[in-house]
């Protein structure tokens, strides 16, 4: 061989080389975004991964990396990789969700923000959202202009690279495989590293399922209306529920019409302010309500109370639920240390995100008289109970009893819920591949009411996507998943964000895998009580036997009758 040629060659060697030195993953050590409880064992940093793999000379993206040890001195050797939800959701702003979990009993977990999400960089989450826009696709619209002028390659956003950016996690941090669980869209990265990176998964846990092979948009109104329709049915089945609310679904439906021409005015306590209710209103808080636990019992009443024109009574029992009475029976005004830890862990059991965050930051504060306030307006309890309990989130918030509960501090800049890597993931693998007209269509080919038609068709979705420059996926985004390993899907009977025909339809096609479902709960399993987590324990010791589901049986729903 001639000598130049020799040289050309070892330098194009060497170019290639450093090129792909430059784009391999890389996982470095760095201090936690978040205050570290002294009783917890995490280690944080940042997963360095090529931006678009289709182009490896391009940027490179830094993902958030959280590892929580095991309980266990003798932990599985695999760990379990937490895949959040949305798209968009972020893990690492809530570690505290898995300061206690069971799942660290036998394993490692480790959470991370998905790319364009929570800590991760660059993030897309779109302040746009809090500025003063004339409309909220004029939001989105300058949202998709900024990130782009930063640079941002909206088009690798999606299924395809996060699955490999998974894989990456695993390669850096060097696991030879790994348990995945994976909620909501999770359990659609989920697949989707099933399907490009078997090799390096033992099990995977699909929690509320959302497989590529669902045209969303197209059956969200026949997935909505045939699961109104169940919880119609179920409630005429129960004696106690039929018997209070005699007529539910009839009476519903002709209160939706009446409406539809006359809305109705309500008070919104959490704002302050009177607002308007139109049919289309209520179908929205209903999807939400069936799809989240709290809610679920108390939905028969709050559409009797829709129904015979009681809205301000509809209105707190569909965004509030219904006040079981757990603190109006005595409560011990005196607690320990373990009891403070249980009885705050009660309250928050029983509040919303919003409320979560308002009551934690009076606790930080130390503010008691500030949280027996929020107590007193949220709950039917006496002076000495909220005194107690304000007193017992003082001391688990200021670690007087050397546990923290959900007392993380972040930079307080970081948003759980990145808009624009919803946008980039929907727009790219989802609705490029339908139609606003074809979701009109199935739903007028059916017999659903046309009110309910007219209150749940998807038009914001569709337009945003034709603003925001995400590019078409591959059609391979929306086919079946065709896999042996060991797999467990997790539905809820009621859940609207992620139908039970869902987590069936994903089945079909993975070969070993158990499917249950679950009623009286919503979205995320995982939340869903000791049942649901049992049977993923169970299943995550040996992925390869049917776990035990007899505690299904006693789970329903106790309707809550006024």
């Amino acid at each position: 061989m001639r000598p130049f040629r020799l040289v050309l060659i070892l330098l194009l060697f060497m170019l290639f080389t450093v090129s792909t030195q430059a784009q391999a993953p890389s996982f470095e050590v760095d201090d936690c975004p978040f205050d570290v409880p002294s009783d917890q064992d995490i280690e944080c940093g940042y997963l360095t991964v090529p931006e678009n793999r289709q182009n490896p000379n391009g940027n490179t993206i830094e993902l958030a990396v959280a590892i929580l040890s095991s309980f266990s001195d003798s932990p599985a050797s695999e760990p379990i990789i937490y895949l959040e939800g949305g798209p968009g959701g972020s893990a690492v702003t809530a570690p505290d969700l898995w300061f206690d979990t069971p799942f660290r009993d036998n394993h490692v977990v480790i959470l991370f923000d998905q790319r364009g999400t929570g800590y991760s960089e660059p993030s897309l989450n779109c302040t746009e959202f809090d500025e003063d826009f004339d409309s909220e696709l004029d939001a989105i619209e300058a949202c998709n202009d900024r990130l782009l002028s930063e640079g941002i390659d909206l088009t690798a956003y999606n299924s395809r690279e996060n699955a490999a950016d998974v894989n990456d996690l695993r390669i850096a941090l060097g696991y030879d495989q790994v348990n995945l669980y994976g909620v909501s869209y999770g359990t659609r990265l989920g697949l989707t590293v099933m399907r490009d990176f078997p090799e390096g998964i033992r099990s995977i846990v699909l929690d509320s399922v959302y497989p590529p092979n669902v045209e969303t948009n197209h059956t969200l109104i026949s997935d909505t209306y045939a699961l109104m329709t169940a919880m119609f049915d179920d409630c005429d089945a129960d004696s106690a529920c039929s018997s209070a609310f005699p007529d539910l679904e009839n009476r519903f439906y002709a209160e939706l019409d009446n409406l539809d021409v006359n809305p109705a005015l309500v008070y919104d306590a959490e704002n302050d302010e009177d607002v308007e209710l139109y049919s289309a209103d209520v179908l929205n808080t209903l999807y939400s309500q069936l799809q989240t636990t709290p809610l679920i019992s108390a939905i028969p009443a709050s559409l009797d109370a829709l129904a015979n024109g009681d809205y301000d009574t509809y209105f707190e029992l569909a965004t509030e639920g219904a006040d079981d009475g757990s603190f109006t029976e005595g409560d011990d005004a005196d607690f320990d240390d373990d009891e403070a830890s249980t009885v705050v862990d009660e309250i928050l059991a029983e509040l919303f995100d919003d409320e979560i965050d308002t009551i934690e930051a009076l606790a930080r504060d130390g503010d008691a008289d500030g949280i027996y306030d929020f107590l007193i307006d949220a709950f039917d309890m006496d002076d000495d109970e909220a005194d107690a309990i304000a007193e017992a989130f003082v001391a688990v918030y200021s670690g007087g009893n050397n546990k923290v509960i959900n007392g993380y501090q972040g930079d307080g800049d970081v948003d759980d819920d990145s808009e624009g890597m919803f946008y980039s993931v929907q727009c790219n693998e989802e609705v490029s591949f339908l139609s606003l007209d074809t979701a009109n269509d199935v739903a007028q080919r059916s017999d659903i009411p046309q009110i309910v038609v007219d209150g749940l068709i998807p038009v914001d979705e569709f337009e945003a996507c034709e603003v925001w420059e995400s590019g078409t996926a591959d059609p391979i985004e929306e086919q079946a998943v065709v896999s042996d390993l060991p797999v467990l899907l997790l539905t809820a009977s009621y859940d609207t964000a992620t139908p039970p025909d869902w987590a069936y339809l994903a089945a079909e096609t993975l070969s070993n895998s158990f499917v249950f479902e679950f009623a009286g709960v919503g979205h995320a399993l995982v939340d869903g009580g000791d049942c649901p987590v049992s049977i993923a324990l169970a299943f995550l010791y040996n992925p390869n036997a049917e776990p035990d589901d007899s505690c299904i049986a006693s789970m329903g729903i106790d309707y809550y009758i006024p």
